[in-house]
C-alpha cells in the first residue's frame, strides 16, 4: 500500500501532519497497524497526509497542476486535494484536483496546502492475539485457560460446611449477586 506525488510545487512527503499514514522508503503510505501470521502487513483503513505550507510567492503560475506517480496495492484508493491562501490565516475549501490532468482547482493564492487521502480494501487475514501455549496464563476464580483455550469457568467447587456435626447434612451459603444461574449442584459423597 503505497502512494507517492510529485508536484511542481516544492512538496517534501515526508514532513508534515500524518494520520494513521507514514512515509516509508520514499512512499507516502498507511500507517502498518498489525503483521498478520503469515507476515502480510496489515494497513490501517484509511488515513491522510497534510503537507507544510508551501510559500508559492512568485511561481503562481506554476500552482497550475499536480502531477502524480502513485503504485497502488489491494485495490487501495486515494484522493488529492488543494487549499489555497492569500495571508496563511484563511484557507479556502478543500478541492479535488481533476485527475485526467492534474488541474488544481484551488484558487491561485500565495499560499498553498496539499493533502491526499488513501483508503485500504478489506483482505481476510489471520492474526493471533494469544495462543494460549502457556498453561494458567490467564486463569483465576472464574476464568480458565489450561486447556489451550481461553473460557469461562463452569464449574465451581466448594467446600461445605458440617452442619452441627451431623454427617449427611453440609451447607455453603452462595451469595445471590455471585450467580445469574445455578443449573444443578451436585453432592459428591464419600461413603
Amino acid at each position: 500500500m503505497a502512494v507517492t506525488h510529485e508536484v511542481g510545487l516544492p512538496l517534501d512527503l515526508s514532513k508534515g501532519t500524518f494520520a494513521d499514514t507514514e512515509y516509508t522508503d520514499g512512499f507516502l503510505q498507511l500507517k502498518v497497524m498489525k503483521v498478520s501470521d503469515i507476515g502480510n502487513a496489515i494497513y490501517a483503513e484509511s488515513g491522510y497526509w497534510e503537507s507544510e505550507i508551501i510559500d508559492i510567492k512568485d511561481k503562481i503560475t506554476a500552482f497550475k497542476r499536480i502531477s502524480k506517480t502513485s503504485q497502488l496495492v489491494n485495490g487501495a484508493t486515494y484522493k488529492i486535494f488543494t487549499s489555497s491562501s492569500e495571508d496563511r490565516a484563511v484557507w479556502s475549501a478543500w478541492e479535488e484536483i481533476d485527475y485526467a490532468d492534474g488541474t488544481i482547482k484551488s484558487p491561485k493564492n500565495s499560499y498553498a496546502k496539499v493533502r491526499i487521502e488513501i483508503k485500504s480494501t478489506m483482505s481476510d487475514e489471520i492474526v493471533t492475539v494469544d495462543d494460549f501455549t502457556v498453561v494458567g496464563k490467564y486463569s483465576n476464580e472464574f476464568v480458565n485457560s489450561d486447556k489451550g483455550v481461553l473460557e469461562l469457568k463452569r464449574v465451581y467447587e466448594y467446600e461445605m460446611n458440617n452442619e452441627l456435626g451431623q454427617e449427611n447434612i453440609h451447607r455453603k451459603l452462595i451469595e445471590r449477586n455471585k450467580f445469574n444461574k445455578i443449573n444443578s449442584i451436585h453432592i459428591n459423597s464419600d461413603q
